[in-house]
């Protein structure tokens, strides 16, 4: 009985991998999928390490130039890589996914700001870029259908930079170089679309250009989904007239402006990297429009001053009229004057009359018409 036992177990135990080794077949997307009948925990070797990827900035898993594999399993969502690349190098990195996987490529630099993305619709991406400083940059494969998994090949390659690349990599608004980075070193512009870049650690392109009084100017910055840069516009005498610092791909500007003179453009790069385009446009108002304006303004104005004297008046007639006492006393002087004098000129009008008719009198008539006019005299005088 007992060796019936021992050979029952021996048997057991020889059969038990059989059982383990035994696979289904499932049909995932396009491709079959073996799997055993008795499923043990699922391990990841990401890139060798015998275990999986950091998941964040972190713990980032540090790897060279070359190929390496790894997996992204139903509960891993991100594997982080780190890579040290010397200044002056062009890296290129491919990443190839499993078939039905949607695995997408992002890149930062050793600050950790975000500079290039490749989302496919699959997980072939492909990242190029022309590395200016040095350090250890940073490679996240992100999930990004979570109902996906599978594993993945990545590849870094690097080569060197011409000088011909550098050149063309600062080159802002065809001055052959980096533009100004400060007021004063400001590159000058005109009118137009113009190309720049800003890249490893150069945070600030200035512009300068020359407007007249009246002038609208429209300046248009337009980036990368992964740039963040703001856009400034000042004054000559470098204050700030207007911003735009929105965050996202296109940033804008507008401004009438009210002097002439030397105007500053600032692109300030706030995080991410790489080229942007900037489009200026600027336009002059016609002399007939400012003569419209005048003559509206003008024409305000006068309304306003023909109302307001026209209120004046109606308040006037409204208002009752106020007696004055001294005028009515001139009056009245005025009108005695007048009767005195009437009466003086009758006085003397009696008194031709009766010199006239005193020319045949007698010495006696004569001498009693004198008496009757010296009492008429002396009456007009008591008046």
């Amino acid at each position: 009985m007992k060796k019936r036992l021992k050979l029952c177990s021996l048997l057991l135990i020889l059969f038990i991998p059989v059982f383990l080794s035994k696979k289904q077949t499932s049909v995932y997307g396009q491709k079959s999928i073996e799997f055993p009948f008795f499923l043990l925990p699922e391990t990841q070797n990401d890139a060798n390490t015998g275990g999986d990827a950091g998941d964040n900035f972190g713990n980032a898993t540090i790897i060279g130039i070359g190929p390496f594999t790894g997996s992204l399993p139903e509960n891993d969502t991100d594997d982080f890589y780190t890579v040290y690349i010397n200044m002056d190098r062009h890296a290129a990195i491919t990443l190839t996914g499993d078939l039905g996987t949607d695995f997408d490529l992002h890149l930062y630099t050793p600050d950790r700001n975000p500079i290039m993305v490749s989302q496919n619709n699959d997980s072939n991406e492909f990242l190029e870029i022309d590395i200016l400083s040095y350090g250890y940059w940073f490679v996240r494969i992100e999930k990004y259908n979570l109902t996906s998994h599978g594993n993945y090949s990545l590849l870094i390659q690097t080569s060197s930079i011409t000088s011909t690349d550098i050149t063309f990599l600062q080159n802002d608004a065809n001055s052959g170089g980096d533009a100004g980075n400060t007021f004063g070193s400001a590159t000058e512009i005109s009118r137009g679309t113009h190309y720049g870049v800003l890249i490893d650690f150069d945070y600030y392109d200035y512009y300068k250009i020359d407007l007249v009084f009246g002038d609208i100017i429209t300046i248009d910055l337009s980036l990368q989904a992964i740039q963040n840069f703001d856009l400034f516009f000042y004054s000559p005498a470098i204050n700030r007239i207007a911003s735009s610092t929105q965050g996202i791909t296109e940033e804008s500007i507008s401004v009438t402006v009210s002097e002439s003179g030397s105007f500053r453009i600032l692109i300030s790069r706030l995080t991410g990297q790489g080229t942007y385009e900037l489009n200026i446009q600027i336009s002059h108002p016609s002399e007939l429009d400012f003569n419209w304006k005048a003559l509206v303004v003008f024409s305000s104005v006068l309304v306003t001053i023909i109302g307001i004297f026209l209120i004046i008046r109606f308040v006037r007639n409204r208002a009752p009229t106020k007696i004055d006492q001294s005028s009515i006393k001139e009056k009245s002087r005025r009108a005695k004057q007048r009767d005195i004098n009437l009466k003086e000129q009758e006085i003397v009008d009696c008194d031709d009359a009766l010199v006239e008719s005193g020319k045949d009198l007698s010495e006696e008539e004569r001498v009693a018409l004198e008496k009757i006019l010296k009492g008429y005299s002396t009456g007009k005088d008591k008046e």
